[in-house]
């Protein structure tokens, strides 16, 4: 089942955002920009640096200032990129998708 993590929807989203990527180092989340920008990645992108840097340290910002659909399937992600983002879903090269 999908979780959804972006900073206006709860406090401190980032770090609930980190620990999700600890538990599951195998999953996979869509970054989305925009309703027309989607990008999905492995849990453990280099983009999104390691899992354990909290929001504001080392000159970064919150990872989920952008939101992020997370699952540990990337199939369940595909279908809900088809049915939400408006262009076509792009993979992360840097992740091997």
């Amino acid at each position: 089942m999908a979780k959804i993590f972006q900073d206006k929807d709860y406090g401190d989203t980032h770090a609930a955002f980190q620990q999700w990527r600890r538990h599951n180092p195998e999953g996979y989340f869509l970054n989305l920009k925009s309703s027309r920008n989607a990008m999905l990645h492995r849990t453990l992108c280099p983009h999104t640096g390691d899992t354990e840097w909290g929001h504001g340290e080392e000159g970064y910002g919150s990872l989920t200032r952008s939101k992020k659909i997370c699952s540990e399937n990337s199939r369940e992600l595909e279908e809900w990129a088809a049915k939400n983002v408006a262009e076509s879903l792009k993979k992360c090269r840097d992740c091997s998708l």
